[in-house]
């Protein structure tokens, strides 16, 4: 038997696809990671991120939306809140949350007009103008989420961070040391193309997607100008043996590429966390038995 390095990807799934495409970040192979004994070790100098509102025009102004604070990576979610720059200060609404990604060591600081604190940070209710929230997370990553649970104004919100300096011999994750490839398969044009069989590649897929379950339904099918597939329709998307992460991205008819359930996590986008070899196995006699 011919030896792949595939692994495969079962996805169960009920929309209209008219594109299929499939993001993999894939590297080393043996990737070991060595926790630094003992404290950890921080870089001498901090990266600081301030958003001033009372001295600076930020330019934010976010209602009944999710966005971003300019020149930061600070997640914004006003669905149901606001958070606005009225020029001496910002009006952050009940309901309104900042997620502030963080990692290494270091701090975060809210300055609040006086008496117009009503905010939590990490589920911690603020008491003064002035809060600090400390934290250090070693080689790690988090996001520190401030929500206001009342009418609050805010002067500014500053971030001292201190970068993890990895212990020697110690394994940091780098997305220079890896490699990005794109699968996109396209099913636009389907009127030469043979009916999906169950067991069988579909036509047009290189590499094979395999087609493994009908579902409860009928199944998957060609239409003019997309690929059908139904409640509980399996397939099988080969992924290379070294990836370490993939993300699906669907185009579909009637809005429903958010329907598709991806076994080992839920989402569009997630590490791959598990033994594949059966599948892989399953993927290598599909292409014995056909000689490939």
């Amino acid at each position: 038997m011919r030896k792949v390095s595939k692994l495969l990807k079962r996805i169960t799934v009920a929309v209209c696809a008219v594109t299929l495409t499939v993001s993999s970040v894939s590297g080393l192979l043996n990737l070991t990671s060595v926790k630094a004994e003992g404290s950890y070790e921080y870089e001498t100098e901090p990266q600081v991120t301030k958003v001033d509102f009372q001295n600076e025009d930020t330019g934010v102004s976010i209602e009944g939306k999710t966005d971003t604070i300019p020149n930061t990576d600070w997640q914004v979610d006003a669905t149901t809140g606001k958070l606005t720059d009225r020029g001496s200060d910002a009006q952050f609404n009940t309901g309104t949350k900042i997620s502030i990604p963080v990692s290494g060591k270091g701090t975060i600081t809210i300055v609040s007009y006086p008496g117009y604190h009503n905010y939590t940070v990490a589920g911690t209710a603020v008491e003064a103008n002035t809060y600090d929230y400390p934290y250090e997370l070693g080689s790690g990553s988090d996001t520190v989420e401030i929500i206001a649970t009342g009418g609050s104004y805010l002067y500014s919100i500053t971030k001292t961070e201190y970068a993890y300096k990895p212990a020697e011999g110690e394994f940091v994750f780098n997305l220079e040391d890896y490699k990005t490839n794109t699968l996109s398969y396209d099913f636009t044009a389907n009127s030469s193309k043979t009916a999906p069989v169950v067991g069988e590649a579909i036509d047009g897929t290189d590499p094979a997607i395999l087609y493994m379950d009908k579902g409860t339904s009928s199944g998957c099918t060609f239409d003019s100008n997309q690929l059908r597939f139904r409640a509980g329709v399996v397939l099988y998307i080969p992924l290379k043996t070294d990836t370490t992460a993939i993300t699906y991205t669907l185009t579909g008819a009637g809005n429903n590429a958010g329907r598709p359930t991806y076994i080992g996590g839920a989402g569009s986008g997630y590490e791959v966390p598990y033994d594949y070899s059966s599948k892989l196995d399953v993927y290598e006699k599909w292409l014995a038995n056909r000689g490939i």
